[in-house]
């Protein structure tokens, strides 16, 4: 879509005073290696090569072999920064991923901020045994552990007005029908606009945690993966993307993103602004995800007038 926009741009001859460039960052997802965005951290220069040797996946694989495999270098991560005074501000445009826009026909949305997230892995060591040999009362079982230390997290969660807490991976070993448990690992998965919230959330479920694995004689370990702040999107960029979509007839809709986006980290070099398109069902990160072709083609255009409008407003 950012391509789009710079053709149309050259085919009608609209010259701004500043260069508009496209950028497509790698990885904004985390799946793979439990950091996200690691386009934008290195965008930002906050990723370094001993952080690229030192994040691994399930299989062992560093983010700089796997760089390597394909063919990139790792040791010129650095190349990848830019300087705050190169960028006098930053777009992007991405699908909702949820119901907001669906539910009230509104094809484009205005983001104000995107909520800050803190991902944790949860270590849970006790002791195998015999499933029909070994009584209950003898039991170190990390796996009853975690099933009382996820409720706490869900509990939690569920009492404060906006936060999210999702147990997206869970392992066990040895993994056998008929045996207790060594060892349990789960993620979690935390998000909210209040970052001291989540700092907080943080503290009570690691104290609440502890306690529940000493009384059960569990070994615990908590491993913060991931921490990012949330962000607000700047006024001056929101005006001129409000003032598109006016121009668009369309509704104007104000919505915070619950999901994480590069943005989140160019927001800590230069002002941000943000558009969401409605996503059908919400769905996202799945074969069913769509977005029509006529709001992927609305949001260009108010991705177009957005440029516009903001060299108007702001010198670009």
């Amino acid at each position: 879509m950012g391509i789009e926009v710079l053709q149309t741009m050259h085919e009608q001859n609209i010259a701004l005073d500043h260069a508009v460039e496209v950028v497509i960052f790698t990885d904004e997802e985390g799946a793979r290696f439990s950091s996200g965005m690691l386009g934008s951290q290195a965008f930002i220069g906050k990723l370094t090569e001993p952080d690229l040797e030192n994040s691994f996946d399930t299989y062992g694989i560093s983010i700089a072999d796997a760089m390597r495999q394909q063919g990139y270098k790792p040791e010129h991560v650095a190349s990848a920064e830019v300087k705050p005074k190169e960028i006098k501000c930053y777009l992007e445009l991405h699908i909702e991923q949820g119901k907001v826009l669906e539910s009230q026909n509104i094809p484009v949305g205005l983001v104000t901020g995107m909520v800050g997230l803190r991902w944790l892995k949860i270590k849970l060591t006790g002791e195998a045994g015999h499933a029909g040999t070994t009584p209950m009362n003898f039991r170190k079982d990390p796996m009853a552990c975690a099933a009382e230390i996820i409720q706490v997290i869900e509990t939690l969660a569920r009492n404060e007005q906006q936060t999210v807490a999702t147990i997206g991976k869970l392992s066990v070993q040895p993994g056998g029908i008929n045996v207790i448990p060594s060892e349990v690992e789960f993620t979690v998965d935390m998000r909210d606009l209040s970052d001291a919230l989540l700092d907080e959330l943080v503290e009570e479920i690691g104290k609440k945690a502890r306690d529940i694995s000493e009384q059960r004689g569990i070994i615990f370990d908590l491993q913060i993966l991931d921490r990012s702040n949330g962000v607000t999107t700047i006024p001056s960029v929101n005006e001129a993307i409000a003032a598109a979509i006016r121009k668009n007839d369309i509704e104007l809709v104000k919505l915070p993103s619950g999901a994480g986006h590069d943005a989140m980290n160019v927001a800590q070099i230069t002002d941000i602004g943000m558009i969401f398109l409605r996503t059908k069902d919400g769905i996202s990160h799945n074969p069913a995800e769509w977005a029509d072709q006529a709001d992927l083609a609305m949001g260009a255009e108010v991705l177009l007038d957005t440029f516009i409008e903001l060299g108007k407003r702001c010198g670009i």
